[in-house]
């Protein structure tokens, strides 16, 4: 057996009494500054799917309901609860650190997508005609992002903004926003999208503060 680790937080941070993955209850493994929020694990249990990716992130969402967080990433297993106390240990200032970098936000994620399908399937398109359109759509990713960043990075600690890993998915952002700002972020990506006309703007959250912890959780 082993233990799966969900989240790092302040040592006053209440950890939900919940269920986590595959049923197994949540409980806290703690060091006067530090406590991690973790279940047992089976080493043999294939993680995976929408119901365990859920389950990750309620958990997640319920310890950063009680304070800041630093959410480990899907799948992080660790050998006992010896060995999380350990990392708690050895880690301490650099997960104070990060939580203090953190502290008082939640991550938004923003994405900009090809308003509507494309008018035809790409494999049906010449060799020339894919160029064309795939130069588009980089042209237009660019002018997306460079209007992401002019809008919204006022409203926000940090951001990070890459391009889309998805056909017809432009842009993929995600963004550090102080609580507070929430609803003002909100309106002002609202009105960025009103004003796009060949792209759509979801945002996302708020979400723990995943793109914006690095290898913190020491998987």
């Amino acid at each position: 057996m082993s233990v799966y680790l969900y989240a790092i937080a302040a040592a006053d941070t209440p950890v939900p009494e919940s269920e986590g993955l595959h049923g197994e209850p949540v409980r806290a493994v703690s060091t006067p500054a530090l406590v991690a929020a973790v279940s047992t694990a089976d080493d043999h249990a294939h993680l995976g799917g929408d119901s365990d990716l859920w389950a990750h992130e309620q958990v997640v969402e319920a310890l950063m309901s009680g304070g800041d967080v630093l959410p480990a990433r899907f799948g992080t297993l660790l050998g006992d609860d010896e060995i999380v106390r350990q990392l708690l240990i050895a880690r301490e200032s650099e997960f104070l650190e990060a939580l203090a970098r953190v502290a008082g936000s939640y991550e938004v994620a923003v994405r900009a997508a090809l308003l509507g399908p494309r008018t035809r399937d790409t494999a049906e398109l010449s060799g020339g005609e894919y160029l064309r359109l795939a130069a588009h759509e980089m042209r237009l990713a660019k002018t997306l992002s460079e209007q992401l960043e002019h809008a919204l990075r006022p409203l926000a600690r940090a951001s990070r903004i890459r391009p889309g890993r998805q056909p017809g998915r432009l842009v993929e952002s995600a963004w550090l926003i102080d609580r507070e700002r929430l609803a003002e972020f909100r309106d002002r990506a609202a009105e960025l999208n009103a004003s796009t006309m060949e792209a759509e703007l979801l945002c996302t959250g708020p979400w723990p503060p995943y793109s914006f912890v690095g290898a913190e959780q020491g998987e």
